[in-house]
């Protein structure tokens, strides 16, 4: 299917939706019944294109290297313990959810949205001064 883009498909992709309608065109009859690409990148490249899988896959790797970083920095037990916690839960999803459903379902994206929220969160709340981590003395 990736195959048939032009430069501005390869670009901008080919529009939400559309790897469901023009799959069936191209599946063999063994692999009809699997009506999506099982790995998101692929998924997104072609609906989305190279422009749709940086901003994704780019915003979900600056988070996880927030995350990272709150955690190294962090110096409650408890949050730390709960960081750790949502890290493996997002990379459960990751593994998860790319072998069985489509980015653009609910089952995908409400499990992301909680995870998402809950790691915005804890980022935020757990921000630190430099100043502030002075005068608690673990610079």
């Amino acid at each position: 299917m990736l195959k048939n883009n032009n430069l501005i498909d390869w670009i901008f992709g080919n529009g939400i939706g559309s790897y469901r309608a023009v799959y069936p065109d191209f599946a063999t009859p063994k692999f009809r019944p699997f009506f999506f690409a099982h790995l998101h990148p692929i998924e997104i490249l072609y609906e989305n294109g190279f422009i749709g899988v940086l901003l994704v896959y780019g915003g979900l790797v600056v988070l996880f290297g927030l995350t990272i970083k709150t955690l190294i920095n962090t110096i409650s037990e408890n949050i730390s313990i709960l960081i750790k916690c949502m890290l493996v839960i997002f990379l459960c999803w990751m593994i998860h959810s790319n072998l069985t459903f489509p980015f653009y379902s609910k089952y995908a994206q409400y499990p992301l949205g909680f995870i998402l929220g809950t790691m915005l969160v804890l980022l935020s709340q757990c921000r630190i001064t430099k100043r502030e981590r002075q005068i608690l003395g673990t610079d």
